[in-house]
C-alpha cells in the first residue's frame, strides 16, 4: 500500500509559522476512510483554532474540529506547538512521527 503525504504537508504548513500563532500539528490514529475503513492508520494534520487543516494526498480540507473528529475518531493524539514541532523536526530530520507525547 502506498504511504500518504500528511506528515510532510502537515509539517511545511507549520514551518510557515510563527510560534505565537494559533497553530498546532496534531499526530494521531485515524479510522480509515473508503479502502481503508476498517483500519487505524497514523496520521497528521493542523489545527487551527477549532478547525483542521489536512490537505494530504491532494486533499484542501478545512473542517470544523468537532465534525473532523467524528469522522476521524482519533486516539494516540499528540499535539505540536509551532515550537515544539519545528524542534522535533530539527532534531529527528523528518516531519514525524515521532511517537513522542507533547504536553500543550
Amino acid at each position: 500500500m502506498k504511504k500518504g503525504d500528511c506528515f510532510q504537508v502537515a509539517g511545511r504548513l507549520i514551518l510557515d509559522r510563527n510560534d505565537e500563532d494559533n497553530w498546532k500539528l496534531v499526530h494521531a490514529r485515524v479510522d480509515g476512510q473508503g479502502k481503508l475503513t476498517g483500519q487505524k492508520i497514523n496520521h497528521a494534520w493542523v489545527e487551527v483554532n477549532n478547525f483542521v487543516i489536512d490537505f494530504s494526498n491532494g486533499h484542501s480540507l478545512v473542517i470544523e474540529k468537532e465534525k473532523y473528529y467524528k469522522i476521524a475518531n482519533p486516539t494516540d493524539i499528540q499535539k505540536y506547538s509551532v515550537r515544539q514541532a519545528k524542534e522535533e523536526m530539527l532534531k529527528s530530520g523528518k516531519f514525524g512521527n515521532w511517537k513522542k507525547k507533547a504536553h500543550i
